[in-house]
């Protein structure tokens, strides 16, 4: 979720935003139309309801208005620097039931190529916790925008 929100802090403030680093991070529209919870298998469903209480569900319940607000933005300028790194499931490592809702969760992740087209986005080949899976992934995304924002004169050079 945390990309999500940052999704939507570049949009809503770029002029406070130097680069954007987005990890394995939720699409605005991810979880409506085809990716609706209710589409979802029910161990997807069991999953979340389980894994979900408190404020992360009231949060997650949230996800599509989050999502809306994002994309009734202006999209992220061009100048500021991002890389997006994905993880796309494939079905040899599948843990899905369903490889419809799987296929439409791949597309999401590619799709941040048309939502931010001057970004980069990288395949992690990692599972969704890129951070663990392979954090230089994550530190050398970092460095990569740090080092165009730099060039861009976003931030200080100290």
């Amino acid at each position: 979720m945390g990309g999500l929100y940052m999704q939507l802090y570049a949009r809503k403030y770029p002029q406070e935003v130097a680069g954007l680093v987005l990890v394995e991070s939720t699409h605005p529209l991810h979880f409506a139309g085809e990716g609706d919870m209710k589409n979802r298998s029910a161990l997807s469903r069991a999953i979340m309801a389980v894994g979900m209480w408190g404020n992360a569900s009231e949060e997650f319940q949230n996800t599509n208005s989050t999502g809306q607000e994002v994309m009734s933005l202006p999209p992220l300028a061009t100048n500021i620097p991002a890389v997006i790194l994905i993880a796309p499931q494939h079905p040899a490592g599948s843990r899905a039931t369903d490889a419809a809702v799987e296929d439409f969760d791949n597309r999401m992740r590619w799709d941040f190529a048309r939502l931010y087209p001057s970004a980069t986005v990288r395949e992690t080949h990692t599972s969704h916790m890129v951070h663990r899976d392979n954090p230089g992934l994550v530190v050398g995304a970092i460095r990569e925008v740090l080092d165009s924002a730099r060039g861009n004169r976003f931030i200080s050079n100290r």
